[in-house]
């Protein structure tokens, strides 16, 4: 089957399943299958892509399993990451975060960095390839999220300086004797109440990285505990959070000392990320970023 004929074929068997943007996921399926970047698929209309690879492919997404699950890849930041079961898809939102802490670390000689429930390693990978001085140590508590981490790590070329341990939160990083000039976190915050919510191909991903428990902040008190000690003179704490929870977390950082110095919103303008300072325990402050 050419590309041309294929292109109608996916996107009707799409609708046909209820799926929203069909005719987009056509054409990123389609071009999947021609080895060719989505805005280039006007060039590959003759090629033949076969009618079993598109089959094969489109029943998976009909059955619910996420795109990018069934594509094999994710983008973010600009780069390609292999995702698939037992992992979470990176999302745009996020990229708040990785673009704040850039422009936070741009002027450190030879930062180093935690990102503590890494997954699939997407900030951490990130972080590492846009701050070419940085080292980045990411740990999670799923030993298969790790292995999509490190493959990440070495298909966007940096592997020699992204470390991945599994672990609860920064405890590996406690046995290390480690200190970090930023540690970067976006932990599970979905409410269980959500999670009966959500799309049935989000409930594809591993619950484990989406839940937070009943008010989902479950994690934040223990980040907010285990941070601090392990932050050098002047690090920075960066937290993805709901975009109705920005009040709670912020009184859970500020119970333990924490002065927020910034708060973040998300592309679509919702409250989404907030940088804090550690405590004072010298004696001297920090100014606010914003």
């Amino acid at each position: 089957m050419l590309t041309r004929q294929a292109l109608p074929v996916a996107k009707n068997l799409l609708l046909a399943a209820g799926l929203g943007e069909a005719e987009r996921e056509a054409r990123l399926i389609c071009a999947y299958l021609c080895g060719a970047e989505p805005g280039q698929l006007a060039l590959f209309l003759e090629q033949d892509i076969g009618e079993a690879p598109l089959a094969s492919l489109l029943a998976r997404r009909i059955a619910g399993e996420p795109l990018q699950y069934v594509l094999g890849e994710a983008g973010f930041m600009g780069l390609t990451f292999a995702v698939g079961p037992g992992v979470l898809i990176p999302r745009a939102d996020t990229e708040i975060l990785v673009e704040k802490a850039i422009s936070l670390l741009k002027d450190f000689k030879a930062p180093l960095i935690a990102d503590i429930g890494t997954g699939s390693g997407a900030i951490a990978v990130s972080l590492a390839k846009h701050l070419p001085q940085s080292v980045v140590y990411g740990v999670d508590i799923s030993p298969d999220a790790l292995l999509w981490a490190k493959k990440n790590a070495l298909l966007n070329g940096i592997g020699n300086r992204c470390r991945f341990y599994v672990g609860d939160l920064l405890a590996p990083f406690v046995a290390l004797d480690l200190r970090f000039d930023l540690i970067i976190s976006n932990p599970p915050y979905i409410t269980v109440a959500e999670m009966e919510q959500l799309s049935a191909d989000v409930l594809r991903e591993p619950s484990l990285a989406l839940c937070g428990g009943t008010d989902g902040l479950d994690f934040y008190p223990s980040l907010a505990r285990q941070a601090a000690p392990l932050l050098r003179p002047g690090g920075y704490l960066l937290l993805e959070h709901g975009w109705r929870q920005q009040r709670q977390v912020e009184l859970l950082l500020e119970q333990e000392g924490w002065q927020v110095a910034e708060r973040l919103r998300d592309l679509g303008g919702r409250d989404r990320g907030i940088v804090a300072n550690p405590p004072v325990t010298s004696g001297r402050s920090f100014p606010a970023l914003n």
